[in-house]
């Protein structure tokens, strides 16, 4: 239950893109294993934009207005969800890429040291 508070407490930071790739990962997935909080989230949507004028809801991707203009707050969240781990994958190959291509470019360099120690000492 205090994981659900802790979750719950991460639904705002989530909409304004402020969690780490740790934090974001660790909330979508409690969201796809909790019934709970997932309405929880739902509801933040019904309030944050059901309640309120189309202002809010002008800035968003089209996709996400698309889905509001029906009120579909449960496929709102269910793309939310989908992006989100689409997002996260694409960072995680990223990163391993560029831990690759450091260790790579490091691979060369010592090469090269290797090669310049041998041609000046032999």
């Amino acid at each position: 239950m205090d994981d659900c508070k802790k979750i719950q407490s991460m639904i705002v930071p989530f909409e304004l893109d402020k969690l780490s790739l740790h934090d974001e990962e660790h909330f979508i997935k409690h969201l796809c294993s909790c019934k709970d909080c997932k309405e929880e989230f739902e509801i933040h949507y019904i309030v944050a934009y059901g309640l309120e004028d189309d202002e809010k809801a002008v800035k968003l991707k089209p996709e996400y207005r698309k889905l509001l203009d029906v009120y579909d707050f449960t496929g709102l969240v269910d793309l939310k969800i989908k992006n989100s781990l689409k997002k996260i994958e694409r960072i995680k190959r990223q990163n391993r890429h560029n831990i690759i291509t450091w260790l790579i470019c490091n691979g060369f360099i010592a090469a090269a040291l290797i090669i310049y120690i041998l041609i000046q000492y032999y």
